[in-house]
Parts: structure tokens; C-alpha cells; sequence
């Protein structure tokens, strides 16, 4: 899915690469509309010069990078797998990423927009692999990143939130979506409707019809097809998408607003380890590049 000014922009990187990366985990800082904003790094052990793939990883609402970071293990999977990965940090008390949009400020789009422009230079990030993932709130983001920053990412993989967003509002660039979603998720429901709490006043597609969403926007065939993957997950995979890109949802039965194969957390209801949103995410990146 080549695009007008990627070869430049790897070019770019490529001169990038002649500094040193460090590897390992560290805590970083950018400033965004003279805003400072957090976020945690984490890079191969043995970076090499060639051009890594990034992913970008958001918390749910009310938590953090390092809560993320953990309960998602993409910052020990992921680098294993040769990718940088950036967990950004929201902003207020709780903690939150600004998506429906409904405030002026923060501008989460800026700061991810930012935060790739700058990986892209400091890092040896390759700008036709950028990807992002989230959980909730957080998947909520990447839904909506997946349509406003067309040119900057290869594939979303959002995580009990895909219906966070309404959609994209017109046709636009094709994107590879993989979803994951709990059919008893007590705080974004798979069907749907008006939830409550902070979602209170927004009314939510079923996660199948978003997903059907993206496999429009992505010129997908019209019928999906469906079948057990284990006891109690289901794949739905639309096929011949535009561009080289898929549409996939894995719908847990009887799973919580939880990320598929993490640590349980009793709150968020239960979670299964039939399967690994983490591993099956890395394997779908790994197949997509803009």
C-alpha cells in the first residue's frame, strides 16, 4: 500500500540510522502545542540499522503507560519481534484520550501525529509500518487514528473498543483492522446501545456492524465468514479487501472488557487465554505495510 512521499520519507529515516538507537526500555518526554507529554519506549535489545517497525499503544480510560505497558506485554513481545513500541500516557484525572472529539484540547491526534514524526527521525522507525493498538478508551483512539492519519498507518488493532468510534465519515484510504471484543463486556457492550457512566449520552454501534464499518471502508466483499477458532472464540474475517488489507474480529465468548491471553483483573471481567491479542496483533503487523 505504497503512498505519494513514502520513499522520501524512508529516505529520511534511512539518514536517521547512521546515529545510534539505544535498545531497552526508557521513559521519554515530547513537547506538543508547548505541551510536554509522557510516554514510555521500548526498542529491540540489539538494534540493528535497518528500519523497524513502530507500534503505538494506548491505555483505557483511568489508567496509565506502565498500567498498559504490563497488561499488555507489547513492550516485551513486541521488541522480541523486532518492533519499537511508544505507550503514550493520557492527560487529565482520570486519565484519558480525547476521541469523539468533544474538546478543544488535548489534541491526542497531534500528539500521535507528533509522536511518529519524531520516532520516524530518532529511532530508524519505518514510516511505512506504523501501527496502532489501544484498549478502550485507548482502542477508541486507534479507530479513530485509523482515520484521520491515513498516511501514517499501515493497520489498527483495537481491543474491546472498536465501537468507540462512530466511523470513519467519508470513503478514504483502505486500512487493515484486527478486533477484539467480549460478547459480556460490561463497559463497552458488544451489542451495542447506551452505556453508562462515562459513556453516559453516546450511543454505540454493535461491534459487529463497526466492524462491518471498516470492511466497507475497506471495500472488503460483503459477506464475512465465520468459525470457531477455540471453544469460546469465534473469527469473522471479510475477504478480498481493498489494497491488500483484511478485516478480522475475534469475539470472545463470554469475555469481560479484557485484553484476550493478559494477567485476569476481577473488575474487568473475565478473560480468556485461548488466545493472545498480543501475538495474533504482531503476526497481523507484521503482514501490513502501507
Amino acid at each position: 500500500m505504497a503512498r505519494p512521499g513514502s520513499a522520501a520519507a524512508a529516505t529520511r529515516t534511512a539518514n536517521a540510522c547512521s546515529t545510534s538507537v539505544v535498545g531497552g526500555q526508557t521513559s521519554q518526554v515530547i513537547t506538543v502545542d508547548e505541551t510536554l507529554r509522557t510516554y514510555r519506549l521500548a526498542v529491540p535489545a540489539d538494534p540493528t540499522r535497518r528500519l523497524l517497525p513502530l507500534i503505538l499503544n494506548f491505555h483505557g480510560y483511568g489508567s496509565d503507560a506502565v498500567e498498559q505497558a504490563i497488561y499488555s506485554q507489547l513492550e516485551q513481545a513486541g521488541p522480541a519481534h523486532g518492533f519499537v513500541v511508544a505507550t503514550p500516557q493520557g492527560t487529565g484525572t482520570p486519565a484519558f484520550w480525547n476521541i469523539f472529539p468533544k474538546l478543544a484540547q488535548p489534541d491526542d491526534v497531534g500528539l500521535t501525529r507528533a509522536l511518529i514524526r519524531h520516532l520516524e527521525a530518532k529511532t530508524c522507525v519505518d514510516p511505512r509500518r506504523v501501527y496502532a493498538t489501544g484498549i478502550s478508551n485507548g482502542a477508541g483512539l486507534s479507530s479513530y487514528l485509523g482515520c484521520v492519519l491515513t498516511r501514517q498507518l499501515a493497520a489498527i488493532a483495537p481491543v474491546a473498543g472498536v465501537n468507540l468510534f462512530a466511523g470513519c465519515p467519508r470513503p478514504g484510504t483502505p486500512l487493515a483492522v484486527l478486533a477484539f471484543h467480549g460478547t459480556d463486556d460490561l463497559t463497552v457492550a458488544y451489542g451495542g446501545g447506551r452505556p453508562t457512566g462515562v459513556l453516559s449520552g453516546e450511543v454505540l454501534d454493535p461491534v459487529t456492524t463497526s466492524v462491518a464499518k471498516w470492511a466497507r471502508h475497506d471495500r472488503c466483499a460483503i459477506r464475512p465468514t465465520t468459525r470457531a477458532v477455540r471453544p469460546q472464540v469465534m473469527l469473522t474475517d471479510y475477504p478480498h479487501c481493498s489494497d491488500g488489507t483484511s478485516v478480522l474480529l475475534y469475539t470472545i465468548v463470554g469475555g469481560g472488557h479484557t485484553w484476550p491471553g493478559a494477567l485476569t483483573i476481577p473488575k474487568l471481567g473475565p478473560v480468556t487465554h485461548e488466545i493472545s491479542a498480543t501475538d495474533l496483533m504482531l503476526t497481523f503487523f507484521a503482514h501490513h505495510v502501507r
